[in-house]
Formats: structure tokens, C-alpha cells, sequence
């Protein structure tokens, strides 16, 4: 969704607020809108590439949502464009899978749709079931962003050596590490 404003109208803070987050929320799965409207994050890390790594219920997946928030108020102040999104890992392969049943998708879109957004949150990263087939696609989305240097943050339950071990590779880890700082997240 492209936040419209009229060419008149200052981008600022108040605009922001009053007009344009309102409407970035509503993109967001309801569970992290509602959590978004009881907490503020204050400090937040500079924009950049993340693997922000943490137990469950550490608050991994609403330091993403506000990062992404706060990339699309720069975004939004900035008057410019490009996609930002955010999607659970599990969600990404699932909408990959859809593709194949239907004649009007194709895996290749679904990849470069997120291969090519300007900013990702890879939500619950080293979640889903490791799989040929799933390394094969997570290969191919992480290497993309890794070469283009997309900013990306990833959010798992398991740090980086568990994931190689997960995985049974070190690829994806190691272009993880080099690509991205590591925030360890033990409370809320």
C-alpha cells in the first residue's frame, strides 16, 4: 500500500502520526497491532541489516515491527518509495507452494517480490521445517538480499550456530553474519 498525500501537504512527524501510520498498522498481523498499542520502544536500533535472536515472548518480533515502522517514517519523511514488508518464514514457503497450484502465480514472482523489497523482516527465522526444498528457496532469497545488500532483519528463537545445525549447512548462517548484526533479545 502507497501512502498518498497531497503534493501541499508536510511530511513531518504530525503527518506521520496522524495520517500515515494509522493506515502502515493496519498491514501488520493484528496480534502485533494490538501489542504495538500498549508498549513504546525507545533507543531503537539504527536502520540496518538485524538477526535479532531471543527465547519466546522476548519481544523479537515487535523490535522488528517497530524497525520496519521506523524505516517506513523515514520513508514517508523522505517523500520516496519501494516496498517494505513483513512476513513470517513459514508464510514465505507457504505462499512459494500456493504458487504451484495456481496458473497466475509463479515461484519466480514470489521471490523476487521478496528478494527486491527495500526492506524485509524475516519473522520467526529456523521455524519451519527443513527441507530440501525449503533451503533451496531460503538460499535463493537470503543470497539475493545478501548480494544487493538489501537491508534485512531476521527474527529466530535459535542463534546462528543452531541454525547451521538445524539446517546442516553454513551458508545461509554465515551470509546471516556477515550481512547482519546480532541483537540477543532475553527480555521484554
Amino acid at each position: 500500500m502507497v501512502i498518498n498525500l497531497k503534493l501541499t501537504e508536510m511530511r513531518d512527524n504530525e503527518s506521520w502520526k496522524r495520517k500515515a501510520l494509522p493506515l502502515e498498522l493496519k498491514l501488520l498481523p493484528k496480534r502485533i497491532q494490538n501489542d504495538l498499542e500498549t508498549i513504546t520502544l525507545d533507543n531503537l536500533p539504527r536502520l540496518g541489516n538485524y538477526y535479532i535472536q531471543g527465547p519466546v515472548g522476548s519481544g523479537k518480533t515487535l523490535l522488528a515491527a517497530c524497525m520496519l515502522l521506523e524505516a517506513k517514517r523515514h520513508r514517508f519523511l523522505e517523500a520516496t518509495s519501494g516496498d517494505m514488508l513483513f512476513i513470517t518464514v513459514p508464510e514465505f514457503l507457504n505462499m512459494i507452494k500456493a504458487t504451484y497450484d495456481d496458473p497466475e502465480e509463479n515461484e519466480q514472482a514470489v521471490l523476487n517480490k521478496f528478494s527486491e523489497a527495500d526492506f524485509l523482516v524475516l519473522d520467526d527465522f529456523g521455524a519451519e521445517r527443513t527441507t530440501d526444498w525449503a533451503m533451496s528457496m531460503l538460499y535463493l532469497l537470503i543470497n539475493r538480499r545478501y548480494e544487493e545488500m538489501r537491508t534485512t532483519v531476521f527474527t529466530s528463537n535459535i542463534d546462528l550456530q543452531e541454525l547451521a545445525e538445524k539446517l546442516g549447512d553454513e551458508r545461509i548462517p554465515a551470509r546471516i553474519e556477515r550481512m547482519c548484526k546480532i541483537i540477543n533479545k532475553t527480555e521484554f
